[in-house]
Order: structure tokens, then C-alpha cells, then sequence
């Protein structure tokens, strides 16, 4: 779903993925509470659309946040 949205991805260790762009550079991988995505994301309205349709898209639960420079939240997102 990525790569078909323009990420490169490789393979990052036995359980972990990179997926990066233009934008963003993100790790996932498998854990015992299903996958985590982290990384860090350009913020901007236009990526974290994106962003938002593509987890939405895979029908899952999520929760993501965005932070700045001195760790101050700027926007947190969950799909229940």
C-alpha cells in the first residue's frame, strides 16, 4: 500500500520494514500487540491527509502523534 503511493521500502532487520519518501522516513514492525509504525514526518497538512487515508484504508485501529523540536504536542490522532 505504500509503495504504491510512492515509498521506497526495504527491508530494515528481521521484523522491520523502512518506508521513506520525499516527506517521511518510517520503520515498521511486528510486535507481540500487532504493528508499529514510527518515524519522523514532515509535518504539513497535505502528508498527515495522507497519512490519514492510507491507515484508514487498512481498517485497523491507530494512534499517531506529531511533535516539534522541544517535544511540545501538536496534534495527536486516533481511530478507535
Amino acid at each position: 500500500m505504500f509503495e504504491r503511493n510512492g515509498w521506497a521500502i526495504r527491508k530494515a532487520g528481521w521484523e522491520e520494514w523502512e518506508l521513506t519518501n520525499t516527506w517521511s522516513e518510517l520503520h515498521v514492525e511486528s510486535s507481540s500487540l500487532g504493528l508499529l509504525l514510527n518515524g519522523s514526518v514532515a509535518f504539513h497538512p497535505d502528508n498527515i491527509a495522507i497519512l490519514d487515508r492510507l491507515l484508514d484504508t487498512l481498517g485497523e485501529d491507530y494512534q499517531y502523534e506529531f511533535y516539534d523540536a522541544r517535544k511540545n504536542l501538536l496534534l495527536e490522532r486516533r481511530r478507535p
